[in-house]
């Protein structure tokens, strides 16, 4: 039945060649797919609800340029990659990364070919038409064509921080058990309603922000990136960007969706995964190398954020299983 839910993903990978992987960081809701070969190391993440929509989150290295053609069933997707590098073949459009896009398919063969030495890490709701059928059609007229003119058209325009932050939450949701459903539905419905307001909202995303906080922001973001393993306050940060605190964490929740140390708990957790599955250094240089000065405050925050000791998330990203 799953591979029947599943069409859209990529059937080579998939097919006979993959491992339920149960030690994992992801929902347990979902099922974890482990493929350890020696061209590719891929963890796929998904949950599928009936015929309606899957959510999918994706780890994949490819150790040299592989390419796929795979058949796709009629679907519209959302996605965030945080590192990507593909090559589309024919007239397939390419997939992005550093920014949230939409991918629609009318059910055409897909070719790219995934390159190698670059993740690829992100997250994706994809959203097949009987859903609109079977949840939104007395409520949304306009039948499945209008959702997916609504998700193509993101792809020109600046999308706002919430479905960045609704697509962060499917992403690192550990939910498990008779509500799993019920949550990841509501998650779907929430992006479909973001997506949907753009069409009767009369401002641009640009008139909420003026060009000047904006560009204040993105150097602050630049900063942040450079030194997120110091100590960096937020009087710091607002001294960088001429504004008050208050100000600042005002516009920088509203533009990234997060607060600032959030913002920076997530750099250091992304890099630290990065550390864990390429070299051998022992938690506590991982630790000092992202930011804490103390071991056990980068593992409660690992745990905390993945589910998982970043020994364990070690073990994991190199195949080895505990069940």
């Amino acid at each position: 039945m799953l591979q029947d839910d599943l069409d859209m993903i990529d059937k080579v990978l998939i097919s006979g060649n993959f491992d339920k992987c149960h030690n994992h960081p992801y929902g347990k809701a979902g099922t974890c797919f482990s493929l350890r070969r020696k061209e590719i190391h891929s963890n796929y993440w998904v949950y599928h609800c009936d015929d309606m929509f899957t959510i999918t989150i994706s780890d994949i290295l490819a150790m040299k340029d592989i390419s796929f053609n795979y058949e796709q069933t009629e679907y519209i997707s959302l996605y965030y990659y945080d590192s990507i590098k593909t090559i589309p073949l024919n007239d397939n459009p390419p997939l992005v990364s550093g920014r949230v896009a939409a991918y629609i398919s009318c059910g055409e063969n897909y070719t790219l070919t995934y390159c190698k030495g670059t993740p690829l890490r992100g997250v994706a709701v994809n959203i097949m038409p009987a859903y609109y059928e079977k949840r939104l059609k007395h409520w949304i007229p306009g039948g499945f064509e209008r959702l997916k003119k609504a998700f193509a058209a993101l792809n020109g325009r600046e999308v706002s921080s919430e479905v960045l932050l609704v697509l962060r939450q499917l992403q690192n949701s550990k939910i498990s058990g008779d509500i799993a459903r019920l949550y990841y539905e509501s998650k779907v419905n929430e992006l479909i309603s973001i997506v949907l307001s753009y069409e009767e909202s009369s401002f641009s995303y640009d008139v909420l922000y003026i060009d000047e906080e904006k560009e204040l922001l993105k150097e602050i973001s630049e900063f942040i990136h450079k030194y997120y393993a110091s100590d960096i306050s937020l009087s710091q940060l607002a001294v960088r960007g001429n504004m008050s605190v208050s100000k600042l964490k005002y516009i920088f929740k509203k533009l990234y969706g997060c607060t600032v140390n959030e913002y920076i708990i997530n750099l250091r957790l992304e890099e630290a995964k990065k550390i864990l599955e390429s070299g051998e250094n022992s938690i506590a240089d991982v630790a000092r190398l992202v930011g804490y000065k103390k071991a056990g405050s980068f593992s409660r925050m690992f745990k905390r954020e993945t589910g998982m000791l970043p020994r364990e998330y070690r073990k994991s990203s190199r195949g080895v299983q505990q069940d």
